[in-house]
């Protein structure tokens, strides 16, 4: 919607504390953040049972989601402005990298919904043994994406262990994948462009998972 492309939170930090500006900028990118997953959602559910509609809604919010970058991006900077002690730049700069986090998760949300309209006009299909390995790496992707999400917000980092076990078990998914596709390729079992599309595949849901590891940790202080 037009309305979600405002800044809800950064529109008067020139007139409230440091403190308050940066917690409305936390709130904002948290809000970009919730855009970006269910786009991702969306994606991921397109990609398995494609509609025109569903395509179109994720290329529309992944505008929504570029605009908000920049938006926050040129608020940031005149937040920058403001006679900032040393720590609440270093928190300022912290939030810049999580919403370049947020933004790459969209980024793939485009990607995925691109690959099967390179499926859907050459007519090919993923094989039922690739279909179902990718749905439980897409659910364990979108799972660390919103628990990082949770983690950005609240800043409860006793939960970093569950979101480091999701990425543990991506990364595994990965490989375990891969290795799959390279049997199925040796067997000939697998359509060349839907082989290709599978890899790319595999490689989004682990760099969204890596994004999703970065962002449950910007805001922690590293000793």
């Amino acid at each position: 919607a037009q309305e979600d492309r405002n800044l809800i939170y950064m529109t008067q930090f020139s007139r409230v504390p440091t403190s308050v500006a940066l917690h409305q900028a936390q709130l904002e990118i948290s809000r970009m953040g919730q855009i970006a997953a269910d786009n991702l959602q969306d994606a991921i559910d397109c990609f398995f049972q494609y509609d025109t509609a569903k395509a179109a809604r994720v290329r529309d919010h992944e505008e929504t989601v570029n605009i908000l970058n920049h938006s926050i991006a040129d608020a940031i900077v005149k937040l920058r402005d403001a006679d900032l002690s040393v720590d609440n730049l270093k928190r300022l700069s912290m939030l810049t990298i999580a919403t370049t986090d947020i933004e790459r998760i969209s980024d793939h949300a485009e990607n995925i919904v691109e690959y099967m309209e390179k499926l859907k006009s050459r007519k090919t299909e993923m094989s039922g043994e690739a279909a179902a390995e990718l749905k439980d790496m897409a659910q364990n992707t979108v799972s660390s994406v919103r628990l990082a999400l949770q983690i950005f917000a609240t800043e409860d980092y006793s939960r970093l262990d569950e979101i480091e076990k999701i990425e543990t078990t991506v990364d595994n998914q990965e490989k375990t994948l891969i290795n799959n596709h390279v049997e199925r390729l040796m067997s000939s079992a697998c359509d060349p462009l839907a082989g290709v599309v599978f890899s790319d595949l595999v490689t989004d849901f682990e760099r969204c998972s890596d994004h999703a590891i970065n962002l449950a940790y910007a805001l922690k202080e590293r000793n």
